[in-house]
């Protein structure tokens, strides 16, 4: 474990693990991985969540949970991505 750094931007961190993790759920979706997918795409959300810095990411947290939504759609989850798909408004 890294000690704290003066000038650290935790935010390029969060960012960076953001646009890993949508990285990650787009090559599952690829590979028709729809519940690895998923799983990506639920960290995404945690991540926004449980932080209290403001990032510009490249997807928000609407954005994931309509992904997220798509995805149970392709697993025939229909309950699951009605409930994502109102998360995402």
């Amino acid at each position: 474990m890294r000690p704290y750094q003066k000038g650290y931007n935790f935010s390029q961190v969060k960012q960076q693990k953001i646009m890993e993790r949508l990285h990650n759920a787009s090559e599952r979706i690829e590979r028709h991985d729809y519940e690895g997918a998923l799983a990506e795409f639920t960290k995404i959300i945690f991540y926004d969540k449980n932080s209290k810095m403001t990032v510009p990411e490249m997807i928000k947290v609407p954005e994931a949970y309509a992904e997220r939504a798509e995805c149970y759609i392709k697993l025939c989850d229909f309950s699951s991505a009605i409930s994502n798909f109102k998360k995402a408004l």
